[in-house]
C-alpha cells in the first residue's frame, strides 16, 4: 500500500502531529517489536509531563478496528483506553496506569486472585453490555469464522499428533467444522488475556489492544 508522508517520520514526529506537544521522553513497555509484522507501542511522555501510549498498527484494517471500537466504547465510560487521535497505522491513546493482570495473577493470597479475575470478567461483561447498547457490533465485521480459520483449527489436532507422538483418530472434519461455525451476534473482544488489562491503583481492570475485535 502506499505509505503516507506522516507515516514516514519519526514516532515522535508522529506524536506531535496527533498532539501539538514536544516528546520528553519515550520507552517501549512491552518489545520494541512485538511481533513479526512490526506491531509495537510506545509510552510517551509529553513536554507537559503527561504520558500517552502511541500504538502502530501493520495492517490499516486492524487500525480502524481499533480505532472504531475505542471511539465508542470510551464515549460510554467503558473500561477501555481513551482514544485521543488516529493518523493511518498510528493510534494515540490515554496512558493506565499499573501492572497488567498477568503481572499480579497469582502473586498474592489465591482469594486475592479469584477477586481480581471476578473484576476482569465483570468489566467484559460491563463492556459487552454497553457494545450491545450502542449496536457497536453492526460496524463490525466477524471476526474469526471464516472457513480458512475453522480448517487451520483442525489443522492443529494433526499438529498436536506430531509434537506429541501420537497417532491421530479419523477425524469427521465437516462435523468439526459444522460445530465451529457460528452466526455472529455479539461483539467481543477476541483476544482478552491477562497480558491485555491492566489493573489500576482503584482496582479497576482496563482492557486495551482492541485491534482484535468483531462480532462472534
Amino acid at each position: 500500500r502506499a505509505v503516507g508522508a506522516l507515516e514516514l517520520k519519526t514516532p515522535q514526529n508522529i506524536f506531535t502531529n496527533l498532539t501539538g506537544l514536544k516528546v520528553s521522553k519515550f520507552s517501549f513497555p512491552g518489545l520494541k517489536r512485538r511481533d513479526k509484522r512490526g506491531n509495537f507501542v510506545m509510552l510517551i511522555t509529553a513536554c507537559n509531563g503527561i504520558e500517552y501510549i502511541l500504538s502502530f498498527r501493520s495492517s490499516l484494517k486492524l487500525a480502524s478496528v481499533e480505532e472504531i471500537a475505542l471511539r465508542n466504547l470510551s464515549k460510554e465510560s467503558a473500561p477501555v483506553p481513551k482514544l485521543i487521535n488516529r493518523t493511518g497505522s498510528w493510534l494515540l491513546q490515554e496512558y493506565i496506569s499499573g501492572p497488567r493482570l498477568s503481572e499480579v495473577l497469582g502473586r498474592g493470597k489465591l482469594d486475592q486472585s479469584y477477586d481480581i479475575l471476578e473484576t476482569a470478567i465483570s468489566s467484559l461483561l460491563q463492556i459487552q453490555d454497553l457494545a450491545r447498547k450502542i449496536g457497536l457490533g453492526k460496524h463490525m465485521k466477524p471476526i474469526c469464522n471464516s472457513h480458512a480459520w475453522r480448517n487451520e483449527r483442525t489443522g492443529w489436532l494433526t499438529s498436536l499428533a506430531d509434537v506429541s507422538n501420537s497417532s491421530l483418530p479419523k477425524l469427521n472434519e465437516e462435523q468439526i467444522n459444522s460445530v465451529l461455525t457460528v452466526k455472529p451476534t455479539s461483539f467481543v473482544k477476541w483476544d482478552a488475556r491477562p497480558g491485555n488489562a491492566i489493573l489500576t491503583k482503584n482496582a479497576k481492570v482496563i482492557w486495551f489492544d482492541w485491534e482484535h475485535c468483531g462480532c462472534r
